[in-house]
């Protein structure tokens, strides 16, 4: 028999030390000092070179040269969310890490539930700091949709006072902005000269593509993949059109409305209409009975969906502004123009609007926002400049993965300063022409005039059209919160779909297939009852919790 050797044990945090140094691709280790800065950036669908690139040139900016004469950096990239994880779970002593993007660092940014930081309070040395260079600080920079999207509530907090002051852990690296991708020459050969305008349009548009060539008989009005799964982002758009943004936030926040009065601490928020009108809205196009979607998409890698879509497989797709780039190469050789459209507006918001009687009309006065007019030049017969306003509002929601888009500085980080300074490089006008021809023509969510720059000329139709949306509308963009950032969420596991253990919309519509019977189990009023069953049964139990672990009741 053999002699074994004998196994050297290593300390488990040292076998993690060695492997953090190994991937920093350098023979010599650097020293974690305050004149190291290293950043570790996911590799998402927008790439890492953006981050390598804003590095660079960071490093040559003069004021970074004279308040950091010594300045060394390690940049490293991943796929792998998980590998940042597994050294943010390390913490001090281990990770060397000052400064992280990444979709996946919830729990190690703001407070615990104790009050203590797990990473930099970003809201003075950044954002009430001025901007390199220029005359403007970095949150009056900031896009005015997205500053609701960074700010932090602290264990118990809320907004119904309205004395919160603006605090923030968090900033976003990208726009992430979802929407409907169409393919232009296919969409008017179907005798079509405007995107759809609501979601009735959107869905009698549909149907006669599937009827209407041989081609997409089947399968191929949109394309999709659940390895992509996109359409489902489409539900928290048209709920955000129903309800209107405000009342997005109350949810997440605790604030219902009692039929009279708004109420903290409510459950009524789980009444809310626009939850059940979205999700019907979203069963009707998507459900896999109707022969809209891709039927293979469920076995189809979502890169080879993209890829098909470019051929010309499919009149739709539901994508965001990281298609351009992720799939640059298939896009450059498609024969087709690709553009992204406004969601249509959920056509069941009629409901609210009372002056509007039915769906031509809808059409006619969404035509006309789109046109830029305002309520006395669209000047269309029986609607009310209230009902009109709501719609203009609705209009401008839109969805931004980007709001889950976080930079997380450890609050232990060695090089915490310098991180600090370049996010708020990441701010001036240099760095958004960076960031953008990096990206394929993606964005920051900073006030820049992109289409007035040389730059833009280089962009796809796609990602022009993106920026066109954004750039030019009469009415006030507004993204959809996630909800990372607020108690009942981060603290309490407050979800969209609660009952359905946080699986939500896709498990709903998905896996079961959702109905249009409002008796069926997986129909969107089944599903509405449920959850409001869910946590007003046992006298609020689940609610009750909820809010003890966020912090609002003891």
């Amino acid at each position: 028999m053999k002699n074994k050797k004998k196994a050297l044990l290593i300390p488990a945090s040292a076998l993690l030390a060695m492997s953090l140094g190994s991937l920093t691709g350098c023979n010599k280790p650097v020293a974690d000092t305050t004149q190291t800065l290293e950043v570790w950036t996911v590799k998402l669908g927008f790439g890492s070179d953006w981050a390598k690139n804003l590095l660079d040139a960071f490093k040559e900016e003069a004021w970074v040269k004279e308040k950091y004469p010594n300045l060394q950096t390690i940049f490293e990239t991943s796929a792998d969310r998980s590998a940042i994880n597994t050294r943010l779970d390390a913490g001090e002593g281990v990770n060397t890490v000052d400064l992280v993007f990444s979709d996946s660092v919830t729990p190690y940014m703001g407070e615990d539930n104790q009050g203590n930081a797990r990473s930099v309070d970003l809201t003075d040395v950044v954002y009430h700091s001025k901007v390199p260079g220029e005359d403007i600080t970095v949150y009056d920079k900031l896009r005015d949709d997205w500053k609701k999207q960074t700010a932090y509530y602290s264990v118990g907090e809320n907004s119904f006072s309205g004395n919160v002051p603006y605090k923030t852990y968090d900033f976003l690296w990208g726009s992430g902005m979802m929407g409907i991708v169409y393919n232009e020459e296919l969409y008017k050969s179907f005798g079509y000269s405007v995107p759809p305008r609501t979601s009735d349009e959107l869905f009698e548009v549909s149907q006669h593509i599937k009827e209407g060539n041989d081609q997409y008989k089947e399968d191929y009005t949109f394309m999709y993949s659940s390895g992509g799964d996109y359409m489902g982002y489409l539900y928290q758009i048209w709920w955000g059109q129903y309800e209107g943004i405000d009342n997005i936030y109350n949810y997440y926040q605790g604030i219902g409305f009692d039929g009279e009065n708004y109420v903290e601490k409510s459950s009524d928020i789980f009444k809310q209409v626009g939850r059940r009108e979205a999700m019907n809205e979203l069963i009707r196009l998507s459900q896999k009975t109707n022969g809209l979607r891709y039927s293979r998409g469920a076995a189809t890698d979502f890169k080879a969906a993209q890829k098909f879509y470019f051929q010309g497989k499919g009149v739709f797709m539901c994508n965001g502004d990281w298609l351009a780039e992720e799939s640059k190469e298939d896009l450059a050789e498609s024969p087709y123009h690709f553009k992204m459209m406004k969601t249509p507006i959920i056509s069941s918001i009629r409901n609210k609007t009372k002056s509007i009687p039915d769906d031509a009309t809808l059409r006619q006065v969404v035509q006309a926002i789109d046109d830029g007019k305002t309520f006395a030049e669209a000047n269309i017969s029986g609607v009310t400049e209230a009902d009109y306003k709501t719609i203009m509002d609705a209009r401008g929601v839109t969805l931004s993965l980007g709001a889950g888009f976080h930079s997380c500085i450890p609050s232990y980080a060695a090089g915490k300063e310098v991180a600090i300074d370049f996010l708020r490089f990441m701010a001036t006008d240099k760095a958004q022409e960076i960031y953008a021809k990096a990206t394929g023509g993606a964005t920051l969510p900073f006030k820049y005039k992109m289409s007035d720059k040389e730059v833009f000329k280089g962009f796809s139709d796609l990602q022009k059209s993106v920026i066109d949306m954004r750039e030019n509308s009469i009415y006030e963009s507004a993204c959809m919160p996630i909800g990372t950032n607020m108690p009942l969420v981060k603290f309490g596991g407050l979800g969209i779909w609660t009952s359905y253990a946080l699986k939500g919309t896709w498990d709903i519509n998905y896996a079961q297939n959702g109905s249009l019977d409002p008796t069926d189990e997986w129909s969107a009023q089944a599903a509405y009852d449920r959850d409001i069953d869910y946590y007003t049964n046992n006298d609020g139990e689940k609610w009750n919790n909820c809010l003890r672990l966020a912090g609002f009741i003891k």
